[in-house]
């Protein structure tokens, strides 16, 4: 016989001991001490008939026999008494063993399975649910019915009997599964039975009935096909659960291709990015690099690629929510932060407000943090004071534990604070004032020219010294306006000779500017003061810096300041420009 036509049922070995709630009088009178079992499902082969399940009792009274274990693949799926096997070319035969221990452990079982939800009393249509489970065989104290009451060893004789603990009733329970009205005895499906002193020959016929053969096959083939199907089931969720390990993996590639061409700043996307394309991107010729060593990239980049334009900026959207998260994580927990906000105009012309957060953590170490870009429609300072609360607000931060404020947009700082302009020193003083106009117009009109910067790069070359170019003006930083400063001083021959090669209506009226004792003098005056306060401007920028280091660094600046007014630095300043107008045939004041 073919070991593919077989399903057994194998159950574990256990002796029999001593129970309160048994009647074990009714096993010793038979004789029993350990009765072994097993369950072969076979069908016939011969004429293609279906099997049937008959049950019969096969004994043995010694409690140390042995048994054989033909096929054990379904040992871990079944847990109960263990089963020697009977078998015929067209029957089943079931000898189920029952012990003391066993019963206990059934009777555990029960408690851990709800014993209505089994119990044959809620009718022959749950009977399907609990296919695998079987018969619901419990062990309790079975009352008296007449002087008789139901037989614990019935359960050993009868495999497919069950006892109701609501009716206190047997019934059968491979009848319940293929139950049909009008076709099987009720008594054993729906009503159940409890004539006890009629129950061996009833139950007798009951097996030996048409129906009974025909639900047991039912049964048999139901089990089989079942388990035919988990072991279809459990070998898909295993691909499912490879195929789902793959992407994932392949996402994580992605994910880290991703952050390293953001990191650096690079663009995503190429101008083509089909197969004829000689460059498809950064993205996708980056991947395509990686998986010449990397087997998964190569496998997903042929069939599920994951690199179409919605994703990736989906994927940089959930990289820039983590970020985001984490760094106000990190300031709530600082809880006291100043912020920083600068605006500017972006390529397609839209007003674009910039959010940078500083923070310490415990040990004071001190963090910027570049929150987003917001684009602005009013750009008056109320305008943009409504913008950071909003966008505060969005960030659940509390704006009362903001310590600091800097702000940079001299426009809308005009626009909001009316005279805040009068303050700058710059401004009132008319010849400083005028000498700045100067300068932005030597930057116009030497830089905004290549042959005209040639000139002046050539004349700097003839001279000996390391070309350099003019820097332009910028309202809002006084870095620039030192280097700017800086680099007319320094070349200050220079730029009249390379005015004089010009030769323009321009550069005959900014040489004749530019050529004379106040020029030289107010700019190397506002030239060595921008010298003293640039280096508190670019100490002001230090990540690390505390707001003691500032207001020492402050106060240093002061008292640098202050230093010059006394008649020695005003006469080596006196000094020094006398000598640049000697240099250039500049005629001293009188």
């Amino acid at each position: 016989m073919s070991d593919k036509n077989k399903l057994h049922y194998y159950f574990k070995k256990s002796s029999i001991s001593s129970h309160k709630a048994l009647d074990t009088s009714s096993i010793t009178a038979q004789g029993v001490n350990t009765i072994d079992t097993a369950i072969l499902i076979e069908t016939n082969e011969s004429n293609n008939a279906s099997s049937s399940i008959l049950l019969s009792e096969s004994s043995t009274s010694s409690s140390d026999s042995e048994y054989e274990i033909q096929d054990n693949e379904n040992l871990k799926d079944k847990e109960s008494a263990s089963t020697t096997t009977t078998a015929t070319a067209t029957t089943i035969l079931t000898t189920p063993t029952i012990t003391t221990n066993d019963l206990s452990t059934k009777s555990s079982s029960s408690s851990t399975t709800s014993s209505f939800k089994r119990d044959p009393a809620r009718g022959p249509e749950h009977a399907r649910e609990f296919i695998l489970l079987g018969p619901y065989q419990s062990v309790t104290s079975f009352p008296t019915v007449n002087h008789r009451h139901f037989c614990l060893n019935w359960y050993n004789v009868y495999k497919w009997i069950e006892y109701s603990e609501t009716t206190q009733k047997a019934c059968c329970f491979v009848c319940r599964f293929a139950y049909s009205p009008g076709q099987c005895d009720d008594a054993f499906t729906k009503n159940g039975f409890n004539n006890w002193a009629m129950a061996m020959n009833k139950f007798k016929k009951h097996e030996a009935s048409i129906f009974h053969k025909k639900a047991n096959e039912s049964f048999v083939n139901a089990v089989k096909n079942n388990k035919d199907n988990m072991n279809v089931l459990k070998l898909i969720n295993i691909e499912h659960k490879k195929a789902t390990s793959e992407n994932r993996n392949y996402l994580k590639e992605i994910i880290r291709t991703i952050i390293f061409i953001a990191k650096q700043g690079l663009s995503f996307r190429g101008h083509r990015e089909n197969d004829e394309s000689d460059n498809k991107g950064n993205l996708l010729e980056l991947l395509e690099f990686r998986s010449l060593e990397n087997e998964l990239i190569r496998k997903k980049l042929g069939t599920v690629k994951y690199t179409h334009h919605s994703i990736q900026n989906e994927m940089l959207s959930i990289i820039q929510q983590h970020i985001l998260s984490k760094i106000v994580s990190e300031i709530k927990i600082s809880k006291y932060h100043s912020i920083m906000i600068d605006e500017s105009t972006d390529i397609s012309r839209h007003q674009q407000v910039s959010l940078v957060i500083r923070y310490t953590d415990d040990l004071f170490s001190v963090y910027e943090r570049f929150i987003g870009f917001e684009r602005a429609s009013d750009k008056t300072g109320e305008g943009l004071f409504n913008l950071v609360i909003e966008w505060l607000n969005k960030l659940d931060l509390d704006i009362k534990n903001i310590i600091g404020q800097c702000f940079d947009g001299a426009s809308s700082m005009r626009g909001s604070c009316k005279g805040v302009a009068n303050l700058d020193v710059a401004e009132v003083v008319v010849p400083v004032r005028n000498n700045f106009g100067i300068v932005k117009s030597l930057y116009n009109l030497i830089e905004g020219s290549p042959k005209r910067h040639k000139i002046f790069d050539d004349l700097e070359k003839e001279a000996g010294i390391v070309p350099t170019t003019l820097k332009q003006l910028c309202d809002t930083r006084g870095a620039c306006r030192y280097e700017s400063l800086k680099a007319i001083s320094s070349r200050y021959s220079e730029i009249l000779s390379t005015l004089t090669l010009i030769d323009t209506g321009d550069s005959f009226i900014l040489l004749l500017v530019i050529k004379t004792f106040d020029f030289v003098f107010h700019i190397y005056m506002v030239n060595e003061i921008f010298l003293i306060t640039n280096i508190l401007s670019k100490f002001l920028q230090y990540v690390s810096v505390t707001l003691t280091d500032v207001l020492a660094k402050v106060n240093i600046t002061i008292d640098s300041l202050q230093s010059l007014r006394n008649e020695n630095e005003f006469t080596r300043i006196w000094d020094y420009t006398m000598k640049i107008c000697d240099d250039n045939d500049i005629d001293a004041p009188v």
